[in-house]
């Protein structure tokens, strides 16, 4: 597979003293490559996004647009598009939230019952707010193309790279992984369903990616502050931004849904966050299944531990009863 080489160092630098006023040695510009975009960090709790292709300038354009129409309309904060002179020239500079990422998922984390509840309640709160935040016909007037990329991906996607995805060496071989296969392939019947059964009522703008990977804490008291991260974001079933939800533990998930339906007016069906919580999963086998390193090194789970969260979330949207 051809891996592009990262953007020009010395030309970046350059544009940025001239158009952003902001001076850096060229080696101070470590690219990272996230999908379609580079992403270097800059001094001064910045960030600079780099397209790789055309296409990916107008869906960057069209996330800067949302941010500056999301901000003062959400409590917590969102990253400030800044430079637009830079931003002509493809540079997308930003200045990020302070705070920290990734809290949340780790047993000691679940230990701290106080600070985990003021998260569920802070994530329904923002779910609430971002879902009233914009009208349809206002998030169409955006500039920009909205990013493609769905997760989880299309269903064509998952059914081709379930079939043999436990093959040895597995955690679950032999029968027991096709019969696991079988039950995966049960849920994204029910996925598919889902998403055909979603009603005009159930679509708002939701985000498509809020977990706690893109949620920003205070360090110290782990109040969520920010939230980032919106080149998915769209006009959607409201449940997909839920779809992490179970991976907090079924207590946090209640509190969150709870809040969420108090502010929001809206009750979310629990069988269908359920589902899409288990797709969600399969999805990640499905990558791994494409790219196992990538996966390993960035979900934080190597393939027992896929296929761990397989098993429980598959169970728990298989045996779900619709009450929502």
């Amino acid at each position: 597979m051809h891996t592009p080489a990262p953007p020009d160092a010395d030309r970046i630098a350059r544009l940025l003293e001239r158009h952003a006023e902001i001076e850096l040695r060229p080696a101070q510009l470590r690219f990272e490559r996230r999908d379609w975009r580079w992403l270097a960090f800059l001094p001064g709790s910045r960030a600079l996004y780099v397209a790789q292709a055309p296409e990916g300038r107008a869906w960057l354009a069209r996330e800067r647009a949302l941010l500056r129409a999301l901000a003062p309309r959400l409590r917590v904060a969102v990253p400030q598009p800044l430079a637009d002179d830079a931003f002509a020239l493809g540079l997308d500079v930003r200045a990020l939230v302070p705070g920290e990422t990734m809290w949340g998922l780790r047993p000691e984390h679940r230990a701290r019952v106080d600070a985990m509840t003021r998260f569920a309640r802070a994530l329904g709160t923002l779910a609430a707010e971002l879902h009233g935040a914009l009208p349809a016909d206002a998030l169409a007037r955006l500039a920009g193309e909205p990013c493609p990329e769905r997760w989880p991906p299309p269903l064509a996607y998952l059914r081709a790279r379930v079939p043999g995805s436990l093959r040895a060496p597995s955690p679950r071989p032999g029968a027991a992984g096709r019969a696991l296969e079988r039950r995966m392939l049960a849920v994204i019947d029910r996925y598919e369903r889902a998403l055909d059964d979603a009603r005009a009522a159930d679509e708002a703008l939701v985000h498509d990616d809020l977990g706690s990977h893109n949620l920003v804490f205070e360090p110290r008291s782990k109040r969520l502050v920010g939230v980032f991260d919106f080149a998915g974001a769209g006009w959607r079933d409201r449940h997909l931004d839920f779809k992490f939800l179970p991976s907090y533990g079924d207590a946090l998930l209640e509190t969150a849904l709870t809040e969420y339906e108090a502010r929001a007016g809206v009750r979310p069906s629990r069988a269908r966050v359920r589902t899409y919580h288990a797709a969600t999963a399969i999805a990640y086998l499905a990558w791994r299944v494409d790219d196992p390193v990538a996966h390993d090194r960035d979900s934080g789970r190597d393939f027992a531990g896929a296929v761990t969260w397989i098993e429980e979330a598959v169970t728990r949207a298989l045996e779900v009863e619709e009450r929502g």
